[in-house]
């Protein structure tokens, strides 16, 4: 009886950390793009929020339009990512939270009127067989 409890005192740590291991998610595996266009009559600086924090990404010009790269170490493992706009001049104004997962890239484009602003996931792909997704602003 003894050596059975020694055995399982001996094993149990080990198959605990085998298992823990096993339920690790994956990291990302690259930097996420999102292309930019900006309608709206004064320069947009980009954040991305991630639970409380909002980390800069870049600032795009008064109708103009500019690529942005989301770190890898800031996207997180289900790829969900939510963008905030804040203008030189008006109130900030921010997207509802979308994913971001395998090969795909967002284009966000601003309206003059933020309330009336798009965002359209894409896939790298481009075969048929993928969805494009069109999420519209508050």
């Amino acid at each position: 009886m003894r050596p059975v409890r020694v055995l399982m005192l001996v094993a149990a740590p080990l198959l605990l950390t085998a298992c823990a291991t096993l339920n690790r998610s994956a990291e990302p595996s690259s930097a996420r793009i999102v292309e930019v266009q900006n309608a709206h009559d004064s320069d947009v600086a980009v954040y991305l929020r991630r639970g409380n924090y909002e980390h800069p990404l870049g600032v795009v010009p008064a109708n103009g339009r500019m690529t942005l790269v989301i770190p890898r170490h800031l996207m997180r493992v289900n790829g969900t990512v939510q963008l905030i706009g804040d203008p030189k001049v008006g109130l900030p104004f921010e997207m509802r939270p979308f994913r971001l997962i395998d090969d795909q890239y967002a284009k966000w484009e601003i309206a003059k009127n933020p309330r009336f602003s798009q965002l359209t996931v894409w896939s790298a792909r481009g075969t048929d067989a993928d969805a494009r997704i069109a999420i519209r602003s508050l």
